[in-house]
């Protein structure tokens, strides 16, 4: 994993730039920040193997609350009180941050000792 605290003399760069311009095929590199991967911070040896950057939006509310739902397993038990539009709203996140928060969420409820199981609102706003 690459972020924007790395520095450009960070030797995962190299590495990558190393084994990209080795490969056969099609790299694709997915960043959850578009200031991880300005020309500034790459050194030359990577930013002249990018061809093409594509960079997409942050989901709307619609779209986040959208991610929630599809990010609950339909086997997880999950109280009625969740509220995937309100989730939505609450937190501006993207969809990586918001299938941690439901692994996260399913780990407090699986580690509950003599409770109810079921993940809550609770769980999911930690």
């Amino acid at each position: 994993l690459i972020d924007e605290g790395d520095s450009i003399q960070d030797s995962t760069f190299q590495q990558l730039a190393f084994h990209a311009e080795r490969f056969s095929g099609v790299v694709l590199l997915l960043v959850t920040s578009e200031e991880a991967f300005q020309d500034r911070f790459l050194p030359p040896e990577l930013a002249r193997l990018i061809k093409f950057t594509v960079i997409f939006d942050k989901p709307t509310p619609e779209q986040r609350a959208a991610i929630w739902r599809s990010a609950i397993p339909s086997r997880m038990p999950l109280a009625s009180e969740v509220d995937f539009a309100d989730l939505s709203q609450r937190f501006d996140i993207s969809a990586d941050g918001i299938k941690s928060a439901v692994f996260r969420a399913a780990a407090a409820a699986v580690l509950r000792q003599g409770e109810s199981r079921t993940v809550t609102m609770d769980d999911l706003m930690r």
